[in-house]
């Protein structure tokens, strides 16, 4: 993972906390490619299948995971005061995936049990169906915001007042529906409104902030809950030519239901703009 030398270790108070500017005056990044940070990674998988039998062949897997860390990948750290506060869910992370694929040959044709010649096997036979079913949890959402904390090399992430509620609006081009509540979400800033704090959790929130109902503040997760789930469905239909065993014709349908199949949001914190609405739902053919 990367790490920035020179972020901030000092809230708040510019190139003054940066620890290469208060020893040399030098305020670019200077980024190592390893740190001493370890993310864990739990899965639970099981798995059935139905070997190839009369033109039949299905494979069941199912997955409960879990992924926590520090920095995803190759990315870096968000925090680099209060580094604890950058554990959180990965972007990986999805807590349920299911998968499901198949293969059906149509019991018409040479070998088989209906149309074994003639002109019926020609135009019926040697038809095979080949199926991707793909149901998986969304990955954790992002919140940052627009709210300035001056602090080189550090990120932030909104005041969070309560549970991320799922609202499913579908706005439209030009309506206004969201798609999950925002009003939970607000600037880091104290009670001046002015002054800008790193975010923190201030009620009962359940998700990646600790799911507990403790009432004191504590800091706010950058991945406070998830994403649109995905539903993937593919379907191919095949026929081989009994000389050279090839495809003659293929057709392949992609289907995505039911959600919006984006970039999850890397939203601002609620005040201004429009990272909660969707446009409409993705229906790919």
């Amino acid at each position: 993972m990367g790490y920035a030398l020179n972020a901030a270790r000092i809230f708040n108070v510019g190139v003054a906390g940066q620890p290469l500017y208060r020893k040399y005056g030098k305020t670019a990044g200077i980024t190592i490619r390893q740190a001493g940070y370890g993310n864990n990674y739990n899965r639970l998988q099981v798995k059935l299948d139905r070997r190839f039998s009369s033109g039949f062949l299905m494979t069941t897997a199912y997955t409960w995971d879990k992924a926590m860390g520090y920095a995803s990948e190759s990315g870096g750290l968000t925090y680099y005061i209060n580094e604890r506060r950058n554990y959180a869910r990965l972007n990986f992370d999805r807590t349920q995936t299911f998968v499901q694929s198949y293969v059906y040959e149509l019991p018409i044709g040479k070998g088989k049990r209906w149309l074994q010649s003639g002109l019926g096997r020609w135009v019926l036979g040697d038809w095979q169906v080949n199926g991707l079913l793909t149901l998986m949890t969304g990955s954790p959402l992002n919140f940052g915001t627009t709210t300035s904390i001056d602090t080189p090399g550090n990120g932030n992430s909104p005041d969070i007042t309560g549970p991320t509620k799922i609202l499913h609006g579908i706005a439209g081009p030009s309506g206004s529906a969201l798609w999950f509540d925002t009003s939970v979400f607000v600037r880091p800033l104290d009670a001046d409104g002015k002054t800008p704090h790193f975010g923190k959790v201030t009620g009962t929130v359940s998700g990646n902030n600790g799911g507990g109902a403790s009432p004191a503040a504590r800091p706010s997760s950058p991945a406070a809950a998830r994403g649109n789930d995905l539903d993937f469905m593919n379907l191919v239909t095949s026929k081989n030519s009994t000389a050279a065993s090839i495809v003659l014709l293929q057709g392949v349908a992609d289907h995505a239901s039911g959600v919006p199949q984006a970039q999850n949001w890397d939203s601002g914190d609620g005040v201004l703009g429009h990272y909660a609405v969707v446009l409409d739902l993705c229906d790919d053919p």
